[in-house]
């Protein structure tokens, strides 16, 4: 999406193209785009384009006898300025044909959207009544007023644009960066100095980012058709699993209020997050209790698992979703019975059971982003948790090993668990693997071994 940057580029560049140039016809292609009640497009005809203004993420276009387009570029949005008009233009919503030139609309998403007012009340209706002041009108007593009444993240606070306006995904990851600020505190915590920060750089950022005409991270493109060149700038958005530019601390990247996240752990104060994960009889719970008390908090995805067959949304969810195979009963038994027996029912029953663990992950590692934390989840890469770790260690075992502790524990259907060992994706994942702890010795080996690898593992 096209943010305050890439939006003050469009207005600048505009205002030298179409300024003075009367609208001699409009042509609406896509009449959805339009959202105003009263007014049209052809409610412009005759009017001459005398001012462009910026708020926010809005573009407002001032014509003469008090006329206004105010335009939204959301998703993919584009407007061009053309002296001749070019004889394909794809996903075009709109064009006013000018008295030199044609002022084009284009949007693939079709997400965008346009309003036409007559008057100057349209500054209190929507959609401009609710959009906040941009960093570069913004003062840092009012800033941290609005920040300390609020609650959630300090990301989805930066987002907000009833706040403060003009910040997307890209620009609230890098102001964050150089803020030295968690991305997942909450913003009722930040000291004034922090909302200063804040301010402050969010001011340097796009500052610098409109000099080199915005970021085109995918699509953006100026008025003139010009791409920017921020974007090879930008120190940690889009640059996930790469060293971070000032502590060489690998960048992670975690979804936040539906938007991917990007962050250096290390210089913006969030804790570790180590995923363990190995074949059945590894060790790897007994290496997690390890890591838990070195201080780290545990999530156990064994237990969550567990936790859900005593759910009753959950049951409720499974029955009408695997109707008429739980029309009568629902147990683990049955589950099992058609895990193996059923291949359509497993890869359906364990993508819906991922997604649901997968989510209550990210919402505990979202609230205890200050906490280092251990991840116990023999099935981590079939749940595509990997991505959301600092670090993945794999604990492995010798196959007689393995036989010998699930014996020892009076394990049941021994043969089975290592037929499913044979089906874990970890033997074909190791190369995503970044660190493995070889765990065939004695126990009474293993407390030493542990606690000088987790303590190493710390240190990272």
């Amino acid at each position: 999406m096209p943010e305050l940057p890439e939006v003050e580029t469009v207005c600048r560049t505009l205002k030298s193209q179409i300024i003075g140039k009367r609208v001699e016809s409009a042509t609406l292609l896509y009449p959805r785009v339009i959202k105003s009640l009263n007014l049209s497009l052809n409610d412009l005809i005759g009017h001459k384009f005398t001012e462009i203004e910026r708020i926010g993420k809005f573009i407002i276009f001032h014509l003469s006898e008090d006329y206004h387009m105010v335009l939204h570029l959301r998703m993919e949005g584009k407007i061009f300025y053309f002296e001749k008009m070019p004889p394909i233009i794809k996903a075009m919503s709109f064009y006013l044909s000018l008295d030199e030139g044609y002022l084009v609309f284009q949007d693939t998403r079709k997400f965008g959207v346009d309003y036409v007012f007559k008057g100057t009340d349209f500054y209190n209706e929507e959609p401009l009544v609710k959009v906040g002041k941009d960093p570069f009108n913004m003062d840092v007593d009012t800033l941290y007023n609005l920040y300390s009444r609020e609650n959630g993240f300090l990301k989805e606070t930066l987002l907000n644009q009833t706040l403060m306006s003009g910040i997307g995904n890209i620009y609230a990851d890098e102001i964050l960066f150089a803020s030295n600020l968690s991305p997942f505190i909450s913003p009722k915590n930040l000291t004034y100095n922090d909302v200063n920060n804040i301010l402050e750089n969010a001011k340097k950022i796009m500052a610098r980012s409109i000099e080199l005409g915005g970021s085109t991270v995918k699509t953006y493109l100026s008025s003139a058709n010009h791409a920017g060149s921020f974007q090879d700038e930008l120190k940690v958005y889009s640059h996930e699993h790469e060293p971070c530019p000032i502590c060489k601390t690998r960048l992670e990247k975690r979804p936040l209020g539906g938007r991917g996240t990007t962050f250096c752990r290390h210089c913006q104060k969030t804790g570790q997050i180590i995923g363990i994960t190995g074949l059945i009889g590894t060790g790897k719970s007994t290496l997690t209790k390890v890591f838990v008390s070195h201080g780290y908090l545990l999530y156990d995805c064994d237990k969550k698992v567990a936790e859900l067959y005593e759910d009753e949304q959950f049951i409720k969810s499974i029955k009408d979703k695997f109707a008429p195979i739980f029309d009568e009963e629902f147990s683990k038994e049955v589950v099992l019975k058609n895990l193996q027996e059923n291949k359509i029912f497993r890869r359906k029953y364990e993508t819906f059971v991922y997604q649901i663990i997968s989510n209550d992950l990210i919402n505990f590692l979202n609230h205890h982003s200050s906490n280092n934390i251990v991840v116990e989840a023999p099935r981590l890469f079939e749940a595509h948790l990997e991505k959301y770790m600092s670090y993945v260690i794999a604990v492995v075992a010798q196959n007689d090993t393995i036989y010998q502790r699930l014996l020892n524990r009076g394990a049941k259907n021994i043969d089975k668990l290592l037929e499913l060992n044979k089906k874990s994706q970890i033997i074909d994942k190791m190369d995503k693997v970044d660190f493995i702890f070889e765990n065939d010795f004695p126990i009474e080996e293993f407390s030493e071994r542990a606690d000088l690898f987790v303590k190493k593992i710390m240190e990272k």
